[in-house]
């Protein structure tokens, strides 16, 4: 929060969605409960009493099989351990979470993945720029 309040951009590469997925969809939690937890953990109460929640600009989340996942990533990490099926479970999550999101006018970009990495880092720099270039105004870009 301390770098947003100063105007610098922030990327994460997880924020409430992975959280919704794995604890709701995947984690047997209910997903009411998550998502309000999420919205808990993300809020803050302003100067005039009123409660922000911190929302992303831009949210990519990456369609991608398990296989595929499993594939590129090598399955080292603890719920790549756990198989194709769970990571069936995983991706069926983020479809769900995806489109209520889309849905709700929130700003997710589905980015293909069925293709070389360059060219899916070419996508999101392409969604990306757009967004930089608005906020330097052109006496200050280098």
């Amino acid at each position: 929060r301390p770098a947003l309040a100063k105007g610098t951009i922030v990327v994460s590469d997880r924020y409430t969605l992975s959280t919704i997925v794995y604890q709701g969809h995947c984690g047997g939690l209910r997903l009411k409960d998550v998502r309000e937890a999420c919205r808990i953990a993300t809020s803050e109460k302003q100067a005039d009493g009123s409660v922000k929640e911190l929302r992303p600009s831009r949210m990519f989340v990456f369609k991608i099989t398990p296989e595929l996942a499993a594939a590129r990533c090598g399955g080292t990490d603890r719920f790549e351990r756990r198989g194709v099926e769970f990571l069936r479970e995983v991706a069926n999550g983020y479809l769900l979470e995806t489109n209520r999101l889309i849905r709700m006018g929130e700003p997710v970009v589905t980015a293909p993945t069925n293709c070389e990495p360059e060219s899916i880092a070419t996508f999101i720099w392409d969604h990306v720029e757009p967004m930089l270039a608005a906020r330097v105004p052109d006496d200050e870009a280098a």
